[in-house]
């Protein structure tokens, strides 16, 4: 597993460093690492010698790293400029515009057409407030070739590190190039869909960052690999796991179809629908139209090891009782289980008090709001 942190635990992971006079020094740092990872995706896209970059620069520390950032893609042949965005040139960060003035860097007002990569420089993870980065741009007749891919230094302009909430408009970044440690707000609600790939720059602080206490933590390749891995010679339907799936009903038959399609993709070895006939027809011939070797069964399955509720039940009564049933089943037979959509709406306060072995609650934001 890998750790995460919120932009606030790693501006204290830095803080040290900052008050021992060191922060130039992180900055060029990152700023290094931003621009190895810029110089690969212009190798990816053609020859480097000659490419083109601009950056989107703020007045804080933020563009300072892209500056640097652009000074040290010179040196590699790449022609450099830079736009100020809600700021004038003599706000920017001092030492970062010297380097790029030394390395021949060119403040513009417009975006040459052939530019091949942006890099977005404005706010980091201190940001607050609102910012609409598209619409000021548009707004300035600055427009970014569609054929131009997009890097945000350290985090999209914008979004929340703490969060990933967006409150104005954030540019969708191809890569996100981000400092010192993977940031939550890279990954969750509308930060994950506007970071890219995401790559983390190392700049030394390994040591505050194993102290910080209640980091999140994000499965990797290897975990999944572990625990969703091929099937051991002598695996069975039942060493695999069975899943009693109560989803669906005569208004919603296509939700059970979509979860059983979900369930059969991690490698399950028995799927159970949950089915009332003559009732429940119409869901159960659809999923195993679908899928035919879902077993139909009237209740939760005596050797099931895990169940999932809630897709696509409705609101009558029939579905309600088996809702609860289900849940009956999951607290007798100390089973997990997964919540979910209308079964959301059919919980109680008196249910959620009950014990489960777990009990995994999968809200879209809209209902996590209500």
């Amino acid at each position: 597993m890998q750790p995460v942190f919120t932009g606030t635990q790693v501006r204290g992971a830095e803080a040290p460093w900052l008050e021992a006079g060191h922060g130039p020094a992180l900055m060029r740092q990152a700023a290094w690492g931003l621009a190895h990872r810029t110089r690969q995706l212009l190798q990816q896209r053609g020859p480097v010698y000659g490419s083109r970059a601009v950056g989107l620069i703020g007045k804080g520390n933020n563009g300072g790293d892209t500056l640097w950032a652009l000074s040290f893609l010179a040196d590699r042949g790449v022609s450099i400029a830079a736009v100020a965005i809600n700021a004038t040139a003599d706000q920017f960060h001092p030492e970062g515009l010297a380097a790029f003035q030394r390395a021949g860097g060119r403040l513009v007002s417009k975006i040459d057409a052939a530019t091949d990569v942006v890099v977005d420089g404005v706010f980091g993870t201190g940001f607050h407030g609102s910012f609409d980065l598209p619409g000021y741009l548009t707004d300035h007749d600055l427009a970014i070739p569609q054929t131009a891919a997009i890097i945000a230094c350290d985090i999209p302009s914008g979004l929340m590190a703490d969060t990933g909430d967006i409150p104005g408009n954030a540019l969708r970044a191809d890569v996100t190039v981000t400092f010192g440690a993977p940031k939550l707000g890279l990954f969750v609600g509308e930060g994950g869909q506007h970071s890219g790939d995401v790559s983390v720059v190392d700049i030394g602080l390994g040591a505050e960052l194993a102290a910080v206490q209640d980091p999140w933590w994000m499965a990797d390749e290897p975990d999944v690999r572990a625990e969703f891995g091929p099937p051991r010679w002598d695996a069975h339907k039942y060493s695999r796991g069975v899943l009693s799936v109560v989803a669906g009903s005569p208004q919603y038959p296509g939700a059970a179809v979509l979860v059983v399609n979900a369930v059969a993709a991690t490698g399950v070895g028995y799927i159970s629908l949950v089915a009332q006939r003559p009732r429940d027809n119409s869901v159960a011939d659809q999923v195993l139209a679908a899928h035919p070797q879902v077993v139909i069964e009237a209740q939760v399955a005596q050797k099931a090891t895990a169940i999932v509720i809630g897709p696509g039940l409705g609101n009558t009564a029939d579905e309600h009782d088996d809702f609860t049933a289900a849940l009956q089943a999951a607290q007798r037979q100390q089973l997990p289980v997964l919540v979910d959509a209308s079964g959301l709406d059919l919980l109680d306060e008196d249910m959620l008090a009950q014990t489960f072995a777990a009990m995994v609650l999968t809200p879209h934001i809209g209902e996590m709001q209500r």
